[in-house]
């Protein structure tokens, strides 16, 4: 069976980070299973975040800066 959950785009510049945390939380807690993070660079993302993200079963980050 397909895990259910929702794509996210990360943009610090139009909210915080506190509302994509909560934003998380509230998946996690609603019984999401999975994630795909949109953001423009990795290094935007914190260890708090990154740490939510990685409670999904299924989970994505689509960003174009980690090309070697």
């Amino acid at each position: 069976m397909n895990k259910v959950g929702f794509s996210v785009i990360y943009s610090p510049a139009k909210r915080d980070l506190p509302f994509y945390k909560r934003l998380l939380k509230d998946m996690l807690s609603a019984g999401c299973q999975a994630i795909e993070l949109h953001t423009p660079t990795h290094a935007l993302l914190d260890a708090e975040l990154l740490r939510l993200v990685g409670q999904f079963p299924y989970r994505a980050i689509h960003t174009s800066d980690l090309i070697p």
